[in-house]
């Protein structure tokens, strides 16, 4: 059972059955491997763009609570009284609770992110995922607040 089966150049390299089964088997798991390392990063590149998606859409919601709390603020100061008062400026209260925790939401994003690809200059420490141009247009629009 032991009996080469083929034999190299000159008689230097010989390989039993059960070597060539060995190789042969190796050659298919590194096959394997390589296949399920293009999948693995097909699959870290569509879970960091929905994160990228994710990221946005908060960020979106953000903004129009932010809008909704500055609207509800502006009735709160208009002439109601009593009840209505108390029951918008209870709302303004829940708005900027949520706003809170869409923030919290929005950070944890970050994080996961950065994890997932850390070589995207977006996700290092305060640029909340924005690159230079929309960073610097956030900060013009902030100054003229």
């Amino acid at each position: 059972m032991n009996a080469p089966i083929a034999q190299g150049i000159e008689g230097v390299v010989t390989l039993t059955r059960g070597e060539l089964v060995a190789l042969v088997l190796l050659a298919v798991a590194v096959a394997v491997n390589a296949v399920q390392l293009y999948r693995a990063r097909a699959r870290k590149a569509t879970l960091y763009h929905g994160l990228v998606g994710l990221f946005n859409s908060i960020g979106w919601l953000q903004a129009r609570e932010l809008e909704m709390l500055r609207q509800v603020r502006g009735r709160i100061h208009a002439n109601n009284t009593g009840d209505a008062r108390l029951v918008l400026q209870e709302f303004a209260a829940h708005l900027h609770h949520s706003h809170y925790t869409l923030r919290l939401l929005h950070e944890q994003l970050v994080a996961t992110a950065k994890s997932v690809n850390d070589k995207d200059p977006r996700w290092t420490g305060d640029r909340f995922g924005y690159v230079d141009d929309q960073l610097e247009a956030l900060l013009s629009r902030s100054r003229g607040w």
